[in-house]
């Protein structure tokens, strides 16, 4: 592979990001990678050139390896594992949620409050998009008694 590659291949990574139309979202990283890229060469062309071009190999593939093992686990870590541990709070929250419903319930029932607003009170604490209607609640009830 030679020296310059890296970049080569950054500097056509920006082009692309430029000619997409994407260029302002980008413009940072793209010039962060370019920069890593010079540093690259910088740092293989400083080997000394005593057998230099097998140290040379050697200390490319070694920076290569760095930077493929750092860019994974920031892919890794931002595209895998961060949807999942968003996903379960998620559902931790909801599961949360129902948890307060019951709490609050049996505190109003333990401080004697009439039915209907023990049940209004658990009726509140239900997540909006998962919460029945007062009259839903009422004709659920209507029918409980009718039984």
């Amino acid at each position: 592979m030679p020296l310059g590659f890296h970049i080569i291949f950054f500097r056509k990574l920006r082009s692309c990001l430029v000619v997409r139309g994407v260029e302002q979202s980008y413009t940072a990283n793209a010039r962060f990678l370019t920069s890593i890229a010079e540093m690259m060469d910088t740092l293989i062309n400083a080997v000394p050139e005593g057998g230099g071009a097998h140290r040379r190999e050697i200390l490319g593939t070694m920076i290569g390896g760095a930077l493929v093992g750092t860019f994974l686990g920031v892919f890794l870590a931002y595209c895998v594992v961060q949807p999942i541990a968003e996903r379960v709070k998620a559902i931790e929250e909801v599961d949360f949620c129902f948890s307060k419903v019951i709490r609050d319930v049996v505190v109003a029932v333990t401080q004697q409050h009439p039915p209907q607003i023990c049940i209004e009170i658990g009726r509140g604490n239900i997540p909006e998009r998962l919460r029945p209607t007062f009259d839903q609640v009422n004709e659920l009830q209507r029918g409980a008694a009718k039984e």
